[in-house]
C-alpha cells in the first residue's frame, strides 16, 4: 500500500517536471500561433443562364409552343424571386410584351429589363428571336460546424473556430435573393408630384373631412 501511495505522489511531481522541460525548449521569441477567429460570413455564387425563343413581330406575342418553352425554362430556374432577366434580340414592342409575359409567369417585375443595346434581329420564318439571360444567386453556407480550434483555455483570448455559425447559416436559409449581399438595390422611382402633392395637402390642413355617416349603436344581448 506504502508503495501505491508513494506513486501517487511522484506522478504529479513528473507531469510538472515534463511541461517545464518543454517550456524551456520552446522558443521565448517566438510570436503566438496565428488563428482565424473572425465570425463566419455567407458566400455568394452567381449562376447565368441564357435561352432564346420566338414572338411575333407585329403582335409581340410568342406562338403557344414557345410559350411552353418559355415556362418550362423558367420553371427549371428554382425560386422566380430570386431569378434576375434581361431580354435583348428584338425590336422594342416585342421585348416589352415578353417583358410582362415573364413576370406573369413569377418574375417580379423589378427583376425584369430590357438591355439597353438591343438591337432587331431579321425575323425567320416571320418570328424574331429574343434572346434572355437569366441570373440567380446562391447562398453558401459557411463550413460549420467548425470545431477545428475551440480555444476553450489559453491566454489568446480569441474566438472559436465555430464563431458565428448558427447566426450566419440561419441569416443564409432566410434569404429571399441572395443576390442582395453583392450590392444596395436601386429603387424603380417615384413619382414626385403626387407624393409632393399629399405632403402640401397635410401641411397646409387641407385635408378633407370623412364623409359622416349614421352610427346606430346596437346592443347584443
Amino acid at each position: 500500500m506504502k508503495g501505491k501511495s508513494a506513486m501517487r505522489h511522484a506522478l504529479p511531481a513528473t507531469l510538472t517536471a515534463v511541461l517545464l522541460l518543454l517550456a524551456g525548449c520552446a522558443d521565448p521569441t517566438a510570436p503566438p500561433p496565428t488563428l482565424d477567429t473572425s465570425p463566419k460570413s455567407v458566400g455568394v455564387q452567381t449562376v447565368q443562364h441564357e435561352f432564346e425563343y420566338r414572338v411575333d413581330p407585329r403582335s409581340g406575342e410568342a406562338p403557344a409552343d414557345e410559350r411552353l418553352r418559355l415556362a418550362d425554362f423558367l420553371g427549371g430556374l428554382g425560386d422566380l424571386a430570386a431569378a434576375h432577366v434581361t431580354l435583348s434580340g428584338a425590336s422594342a414592342e416585342p421585348l416589352r410584351r415578353a417583358a410582362r409575359q415573364i413576370v406573369r409567369l413569377g418574375v417580379p417585375p423589378g427583376n425584369v429589363r430590357v438591355a439597353a443595346d438591343a438591337a432587331p434581329s431579321p425575323a425567320q420564318h416571320g418570328l424574331q428571336p429574343v434572346h434572355l439571360l437569366a441570373e440567380r444567386a446562391q447562398a453558401l453556407l459557411p463550413d460549420c460546424p467548425d470545431l477545428s480550434h475551440l480555444n476553450l483555455s489559453g491566454n489568446l483570448n480569441a474566438n472559436s473556430s465555430n464563431f458565428g455559425c448558427a447566426t450566419a447559416s440561419n441569416f443564409a436559409v432566410m434569404l429571399a435573393d441572395p443576390r442582395d449581399l453583392l450590392g444596395r438595390r436601386t429603387d424603380g422611382g417615384t413619382a414626385a408630384e403626387p407624393a409632393a402633392a399629399a405632403v402640401r395637402t397635410y401641411l397646409e390642413n387641407k385635408v378633407p373631412a370623412l364623409p359622416e355617416r349614421d352610427q346606430k349603436l346596437v346592443i347584443v344581448r
